[in-house]
Parts: C-alpha cells; sequence; structure tokens
C-alpha cells in the first residue's frame, strides 16, 4: 500500500476499525457462517476445523492453517468465511490467481459482506488485473455507499494507471463523502498541476489557504508552483500578502 492511499485512509478516517457503517448486513458478523445442508456432526467437525485453523495462523502455523480451512472446504464447499480466510492466507503470500477464484466464489455466495469484494479487489490488483478490481471496486461503491475505501483504493487506481480524470472523480467523490480534507486537496493539486490545468490548480491552493492562513506549507507549494510557471509576479505577490499578515514569516 503507498503512502498516498496510508494518507487518505488517515485523512478520512476509514481504517478498518473506523466507526463507519456496517460493512456487512446489519446484525451479520463478517465471518459467520450460516448453517447450510449439512447434518449436526459434519457441522461440528467444520466448527472445529475452523476454530483450529484460526487459532494455527495467529500461532504462526500458517501452513498447518491453510491446510485446516482447507478441510472445511473438503466438508462444505459452499463456506464463503473459509474460502475469505484461504484467500487472504494466499494474497499474504503473493498467490493470488486461487485468491481470485475463491473470493469470486464467496462475494457471489454473500454479496453483502464487505470483505468478500475488498479481497478479491486485492487478488486482482496483484495479478496486474486493474479492470477486474476497478469493477469490483466501483461495485462496492454501489453496495456500501457510506464507505470511504472504494473511494481511495479507486482514486489510488486511477493514479497508478494514469487515469487523471478518473482519479479526480474519486477524489471528488470521496470529499462528498466524507468532508472537505487538506490531503484531498493536495492531491488534487498534484494532478491539475502535473495535467497542467493552471486555473484549478491555483484555485485549488488558495482555497487551502484561504482555509488554513496560519499553514505556511500552503504558500510555500503555491509560491513554487507561480515560480515554476515563470510567473514571478504572482509569486512575489503572494510573499507580500503572506508578511502582511505574519511579518516574522521565516518563508517570507
Amino acid at each position: 500500500m503507498s503512502l498516498c492511499i496510508i494518507m487518505l485512509f488517515m485523512a478520512c478516517g476509514a481504517s478498518k476499525k473506523s466507526g463507519s457503517a456496517p460493512r456487512y448486513s446489519k446484525g451479520e458478523d463478517p465471518h459467520l457462517q450460516k448453517p447450510g445442508n449439512l447434518n449436526q456432526d459434519l457441522r461440528v467437525k467444520t466448527d472445529f476445523y475452523y476454530v483450529e485453523a484460526a487459532t494455527q495462523v495467529l500461532l504462526g502455523n500458517v501452513p498447518e492453517g491453510l491446510s485446516l480451512y482447507r478441510e472445511v472446504l473438503k466438508i462444505d464447499p459452499n463456506n464463503h468465511a473459509a474460502m475469505y480466510e484461504i484467500a487472504k492466507l494466499l494474497i499474504e503470500s503473493k498467490k493470488p490467481a486461487e485468491a481470485a477464484i475463491l473470493g469470486q466464489k464467496a462475494r457471489t455466495l454473500n454479496p453483502q459482506n464487505f470483505w468478500y469484494h475488498s479481497i478479491t479487489a486485492d487478488a486482482y490488483e496483484q495479478l496486474n488485473k486493474n479492470s477486474e478490481s476497478e469493477k469490483i471496486l466501483l461495485k462496492m461503491t454501489e453496495l456500501f455507499p457510506r464507505e470511504n475505501e472504494p473511494w481511495i483504493r479507486l482514486a489510488e487506481l486511477y493514479l497508478r494507471t494514469k487515469q487523471t480524470e478518473k482519479a479526480l472523480h474519486a477524489l471528488d467523490q470521496l470529499e462528498n463523502l466524507s468532508g472537505a480534507s487538506p490531503v484531498i486537496a493536495m492531491q488534487k493539486f498534484r494532478i491539475l498541476a502535473l495535467t497542467e490545468r493552471v486555473t484549478e490548480a491555483k484555485k485549488v491552493m488558495r482555497d487551502l489557504i484561504h482555509q488554513y492562513p496560519d499553514n505556511q506549507e500552503y504558500y510555500r507549494y503555491l509560491h513554487d508552483y507561480f515560480i515554476s510557471l515563470q510567473q514571478t509576479d504572482s509569486a512575489a505577490n503572494l510573499l507580500e500578502d503572506l508578511l502582511a499578515k505574519d511579518p516574522g514569516n521565516i518563508f517570507g
């Protein structure tokens, strides 16, 4: 995960422990497997394997844990919770092909589970299948409209693939969802500056200066941008404005 997406997560409060809207159906634990067509003995057996698999993974015995999760699927092929756990371990081991298959099955069996979609998008990203990851993330914005994470990940994907217009749209959607943020604004500024959308880039930075007049870093960014555009008069005027507000400013 790159620095910019980490910063966006922090700015938008999108950590997995945030108090935002549930990422799965109300009252449904994300790993709870509802009873299928198994008799009681088989149900007890799968529950035992599942718990033991989780224990082994926590103890660092990942191969053993993975093997036990696979035992669950041998008994109960539609156990989407086990599919998710296997996919997660495969992603961590950089084996995304099978993870993508299991993730797709899990999200088909339980489309209201946020994490099943997320892990599948992870797998396709590792496979460099960005269009498939994009489809899943866009679907997540529909299924979980109050969640920041899909828009953050879409913005990152579009930046990585140099789809600047789509990246700006994702950042706009994120801003609408989570509110204005200096981190989002700075990301917009960098995109606009790189794509030579001068008027829009200036406006974003001037808005930041207006909102945070005591932060001289925003003055510095705009000053340097003016210099890069060879607009020395504008750069000088900006410094005069800063000195008028703060005569002792070091930057000024």
